[in-house]
């Protein structure tokens, strides 16, 4: 992906590079917007939904008893609530961050945004198609357990871009006094809700 030069801090300000996840090197940092920091911690309860999910599968020995329909049920919980919590925070993020880059980035990268989200959903659904093929058969625990580690390595590369590079750069730019009204009305009518239930089953 081409570097791209922001366009909202002052004129030295470097250009940020979204395929190695590298900011400007100042060592200047505004103030972190409640909204996004919200969105911080939407990353903190999915990447732990996942190790759950994955834990679940990986955990000590069980009896067969323990194996069967339970454990099925528990691991279905799981994924069901990860799955939630992807949607509730796709949602989110494109509702906050997309104006922000459109404007003063590139509508390019609101694509590529979008593009990770629908990624990421399919992969959900994909994670989701071979749970109902779990059984007994170690061997297709096997393979969902690895499904599940590659979705969990996969999140955890599009975190890391999206909190040194987006995050960044949005923070950036609502703290520039450039910044038009609307979308400082944004975050802070963001701010005022009230969160969805993030608690962890």
């Amino acid at each position: 992906m081409k570097e791209v030069e922001a366009t909202c801090g002052s004129p030295e300000q470097e250009g940020i590079c979204l395929s190695c996840g590298r900011g400007p090197s100042s060592n200047a940092s505004a103030p972190i917007p409640l909204a996004l920091a919200r969105l911080q911690e939407q990353h903190a309860s999915i990447l732990k939904q996942t190790q759950l999910l994955r834990k679940n599968l990986h955990g000590p020995s069980r009896t067969r008893s323990e194996k069967g329909h339970a454990s099925k049920n528990s691991r279905m919980r799981r994924l069901t609530r990860l799955t939630e919590l992807v949607a509730q925070h796709q949602r989110e993020e494109e509702r906050l961050i997309a104006p922000i880059v459109d404007k003063y980035l590139d509508s390019s990268i609101s694509e590529t945004i979008r593009r990770e989200h629908r990624g990421t959903w399919e992969a959900l659904q994909r994670l989701n198609a071979k749970l109902l093929e779990v059984n007994r058969s170690n061997d297709s625990q096997s393979l969902f357990f690895d499904s599940v580690t590659e979705f969990e390595a996969m999140l955890r590369e599009e975190i890391s871009r999206e909190e040194n590079v987006i995050y960044w750069f949005a923070s950036l730019c609502l703290s520039q006094s450039n910044l038009h009204s609307a979308e400082k009305e944004v975050f802070e009518d963001a701010c005022q809700e009230k969160p969805e239930n993030s608690s962890e089953t």
